[in-house]
């Protein structure tokens, strides 16, 4: 298994993603805690272009994944506004671009299991779908009056961490399925 673009990027996310976790833990500065983030952020767009790209190629007529991958935009926005105000941004933006998120999610990784028959993107798939539901409830939570944003960003944080490392995991294997179509095996 060779170490891929996709790979070195996912490595580089994983540290900063860990770093930026750490010096919030630890106190630094905000300006240290802000150029960690955003080197995070630009190592999550560096894989995500990537594989824009290339299911463009591999698969023209399926605007669903694309779209999905186009949201990503939505938490990174959210974090990157989290860091510059040192707080939690109003949710309800956010959710209203987050339940889309969601639920292209869920039908990319559909598609994804229909096309390539692996577990892990049916994994994804209900994942996906659970945050669809978990989202909206985090928020009611917290317009219920439970103190702030303190259910929906907890979800927030927890979530896309997981996800931004798993995305470090997946990606290569994505991009490896769907270069069999772009460059079928002879």
């Amino acid at each position: 298994m060779g170490l891929t673009n996709g790979r070195l990027t996912g490595m580089v996310l994983v540290a900063t993603l860990g770093a930026a976790t750490a010096a919030d833990v630890l106190g630094w500065p905000p300006a240290a805690q802000l150029t960690l983030r955003l080197l995070a952020a630009g190592a999550v767009i560096a894989l995500l272009s990537g594989t824009y790209r290339l299911l463009h190629q591999a698969l023209p007529a399926q605007q669903m994944p694309r779209l999905h991958i186009a949201l990503h935009l939505v938490p990174l926005c959210y974090f990157a506004l989290e860091a510059s105000l040192q707080h939690p941004p109003e949710a309800l933006p956010f959710l209203a671009l987050l339940v889309p998120f969601f639920i292209t999610g869920t039908r990319t990784w559909q598609l994804f299991h229909r096309l390539f028959g692996r577990k892990i993107y049916r994994l994804f798939e209900i994942g996906n779908l659970q945050m669809a539901f978990y989202f909206p409830l985090a928020f009611a939570l917290d317009a219920a009056g439970t103190g702030g944003n303190h259910w929906l960003n907890g979800l927030m944080r927890g979530y896309f961490l997981i996800h931004f490392i798993l995305t470090t995991w997946i990606v290569p294997l994505l991009v490896r399925d769907l270069r069999t179509m772009v460059q079928p095996s002879s």
